[in-house]
């Protein structure tokens, strides 16, 4: 019997059921609470309100696939802005800012790879998607950055606008005066006068092919949201719309496309001048085509800019094509770019901590002024990201909003991004020049003490040791001078034979000059610019005859005081550089913040205006002061910015104000965040 037919109709048994033929297996005490238990493998599956282990894993790979994702596009940004430093850092390492004409050749360079750079992540700011698309466009970034590096080396903006005749006809005659043919000269004044060319017609093809990359760009963004358009107008077609709704659609698509037309004419408006600029140069340009290549090559800049603000102007706000960068975008990227050249700038210095750790009058002076210079390299830091807080602060909490000020900050960075390059030349230009002081005074005391000696004994007594100071004895042995050597070249023409009593003088002047030039070569401080006059006016005196009259007291004094004036010279700016960058921060903290400013904010702006204007006005001090004056004895006169470069005591009245500022800053920071409440950080 079945145990089917064991049941009635109305379920229950009526009969115990037969034995079943195979057993049973019997359920012990000790197990009967395992019955009805899943195994742990299947109470993930089961347990009320959590996604199978299957998802979970999904989730946790996409959630894993994305964070890399995200650190690729951070490290390919990375790559990008580092590129960016690199292509006018080679202008700095062959032509540093040391003058008017060069640091204007470093602000127009600086202008157009700051704005390849900027154009670039204005766009990332609202349209990046990190897809093989972009990444193609990155790789072509990349490129013209490379290429632009290339034509930036010992590039002149007043290269055929300024009148250099004479410079050039005093270099032609200092190399003839050290030996050089006049083949060789032609040959070598040709390739100087063509570098020059091929560097502006090189740049203003990487210009141009750089707005190409950037519209196609814009290009591929359009045509992306077209598609979406498209996209969404079939779908409300198969949804049998309203006609309402299709007209709004319609409307839409019509109002995305002004400010594309907007942005995309003002490229093609800048390929077309760069073209040109390339054009109107040619291979031999007359000063009219030289000024109308600065023309062609900034406006389209102006041009850009002002139309990133009328696409924004006129459009709506919920469009996508509507300036809704992602101010985060903006900052990360900026903080990214301070922080590389903050960090080229402090390689920059450290190698005058070298050479003055290696210097002759190395002492408690030269370390205080190597912790002044830290000192500053750290305030530029903190001074950068010090924000004074206010709770109301909406403006961050969102990634995109129609926000023109967030553009506004983006692009004025350039200002401050040019004043923080300048001022950390400076910083370096004055460590070397307190090495240049100190190395030149060898030569100086060497020269004063031998001069001393001649004139008592009327050039009729060989110099010996026992005539000089112990300080400079040693400081020649350590340039690595053998005073016997030395002093023998000198008195083998003492006494003077008849009828040339200069000569012991004459041969004194010039072992002096080979003493104070390779007391510069010691401390890298001799320029290996040929073109440098400096340079070419030390080798001319060098290769003199013995006999020469042009080896005279007066000529060496005019080299001496050009070879220092040509170091000490960002001493006349360097405070008013350093001012900027306050005063730059300032107007910086006021674009961003000038709908709600409270009084501690107000405070911050007023303080680093105040104190980078009265920094910016002490040049006016310096207004007479365009050359280092050196008198009879060798010794510093006229103004007394000279020998505060020379003795180093540029650097530390500037550490003392940053770091006053800084303390203020943070008095400010404390005293609001307990105002409104915050928590101390």
């Amino acid at each position: 019997m079945s145990t089917s037919g064991a049941m009635e109709e109305g379920g229950q048994f009526n009969s115990m059921p037969e034995p079943l033929p195979y057993r049973v297996h019997m359920i012990e005490p000790t197990d009967a609470e395992d019955v009805g238990t899943p195994s742990k493998e299947h109470q993930e599956y089961l347990r009320p309100g959590t996604p199978p282990q299957a998802a979970k894993s999904v989730e946790s790979i996409e959630k894993i696939e994305k964070d890399e994702e995200d650190t690729a596009e951070e490290q390919t940004d990375l790559l990008l802005d580092i590129a960016m430093t690199t292509a006018f850092a080679s202008l700095l390492n062959g032509t540093p800012i040391m003058d008017g004409r060069s640091l204007a050749s470093f602000l127009c360079i600086f202008v157009l790879v700051w704005w390849i750079w900027a154009s670039h992540v204005a766009y990332n700011a609202r349209f990046r998607e990190y897809n093989w698309p972009h990444r193609v466009f990155l790789f072509f970034q990349l490129l013209v950055f490379c290429a632009f590096a290339a034509f930036t080396t010992d590039f002149d903006i007043g290269a055929g606008i300024v009148n250099d005749s004479s410079t050039v006809t005093l270099l032609e005659q200092l190399r003839s005066e050290q030996g050089w043919t006049t083949s060789t000269i032609k040959a070598k004044s040709f390739q100087e006068n063509r570098l020059p060319i091929l560097n502006v017609r090189g740049i203003s093809m990487t210009m141009a092919l750089s707005r190409v990359l950037l519209l196609v760009q814009y290009l591929y963004a359009f045509a992306t949201e077209e598609k979406h358009a498209i996209e969404k107008k079939n779908a409300s077609e198969k949804k049998n719309a309203s006609e309402e709704t299709k007209d709004t659609i319609k409307t839409e698509r019509s109002r995305k496309r002004p400010p594309f037309y907007i942005q995309n004419i003002s490229l093609l408006i800048s390929i077309a001048c760069y073209v040109a600029a390339f054009v109107v140069i040619g291979s031999n340009p007359s000063r009219i085509d030289q000024i109308v290549k600065i023309i062609l090559w900034f406006f389209p800049i102006a041009l850009e800019i002002i139309a990133h603000f009328v696409a924004n102007h006129f459009t709506d706000d919920k469009d996508r094509f509507s300036v809704k960068y992602d101010a985060k975008t903006f900052s990360k990227r900026s903080a990214t770019v301070f922080i590389i050249i903050l960090g080229a700038g402090l390689d920059n210095i450290t190698q005058g901590f070298h050479f003055m750790v290696g210097n002759l009058s190395f002492g408690p002076h030269q370390i205080g002024v190597i912790f002044c210079a830290s000192v500053i390299f750290i305030l530029l830091f903190t001074l950068h990201f010090t924000t004074v807080p206010d709770r109301f602060r909406e403006d961050v909490h969102d990634n995109k909003i129609k926000r023109r000020r967030d553009l506004a900050l983006f692009f004025f960075t350039f200002w401050y991004l040019a004043a923080v390059i300048i001022t950390l030349q400076g910083m370096a230009a004055m460590m070397q020049v307190g090495n240049v002081g100190d190395s030149m005074q060898t030569a100086f005391q060497f020269l004063r003490e031998s001069e001393a000696v001649l004139n008592a004994t009327n050039f009729q007594t060989p110099l010996t040791q026992n005539i000089y100071d112990g300080d400079t004895l040693h400081r020649l042995m350590t340039d690595g001078y053998d005073i016997d050597a030395v002093l023998q070249t000198i008195n083998q023409y003492i006494p003077p034979p008849q009828g040339n009593e200069t000569l012991p003088y004459q041969a004194l002047l010039l072992m002096d000059m080979n003493i104070l030039a390779g007391g510069l070569s010691v401390i890298n401080a001799l320029p290996q610019d040929t073109q440098n006059l400096v340079t070419n006016e030390i080798y001319a005196f060098l290769d003199a005859n013995l006999t020469d009259p042009s080896v005279n007291k007066a000529r060496f004094i005019d080299v001496a005081q050009m070879t220092i004036t040509f170091d000490a010279t960002p001493a006349l700016w360097f405070s008013s550089a350093g001012g900027a960058i306050l005063v730059i921060l300032a107007v910086m903290t006021f674009i961003d913040r000038w709908h709600r400013m409270h009084i501690f904010a107000w405070a911050q702006v007023i303080s680093r205006f105040l104190i980078g204007a009265i920094l910016i006005a002490l040049v006016v001090l310096d207004r007479h002061a365009s050359t280092v004056v050196l008198d009879a004895s060798y010794d510093y006169s006229g103004s007394r910015i000279w020998r505060l470069a020379t003795e180093s005591w540029i650097l530390p009245p500037y550490a003392l104000v940053l770091l006053l500022e800084q303390l203020w800053e943070y008095l400010l920071v404390f005293l609001a965040r307990k105002r409104y409440g915050l928590s101390q950080m």
